[in-house]
């Protein structure tokens, strides 16, 4: 796994993402690298700090239990201790125990008290607008 690497990720067509992924399992798509300023960084006004937002995170079943995803992780969190940022999160959805019981191995805490609200189609349509 010393090769394992960024690959810049870039904006398509979601339905051909999986078309453009490296074909090699040792490289990782995100959006940008993590040492340049405009990587995926967010400020929360709650702790008055910066953080990074991780969007996706998939590892191929055959990769699985290889330790990719917590070295993505590790590399990620360390990014945020040495840039003086808060938090690392990210969200999994609620029947997906395998990722739940891996994050929670990580140390990572769920946050109940939070939920994700979304608007799309006609209610995003009638929004946009008003």
């Amino acid at each position: 796994m010393d090769d394992l690497g960024l690959h810049p990720g870039r904006r398509h067509d979601p339905r051909r993402h999986g078309q453009d992924l490296p074909s090699r399992p040792r490289q990782v798509t995100a959006p940008q690298d993590t040492r340049d300023q405009k990587s995926p960084r967010n400020f929360s006004t709650w702790t008055g700090a910066h953080g990074i937002y991780l969007e996706d995170l998939y590892v191929t079943p055959a990769y699985r239990k290889h330790g990719y995803g917590r070295r993505l992780l590790t590399a990620l969190a360390r990014t945020c201790v040495e840039r003086g940022y808060a938090r690392l999160e990210w969200s999994v959805l609620d029947w997906n125990e395998p990722a739940i019981g891996f994050y929670k191995s990580l140390g990572a805490v769920q946050m109940d008290e939070w939920t994700v609200h979304r608007l799309t189609g006609d209610a995003l349509r009638t929004l946009g607008e008003a």
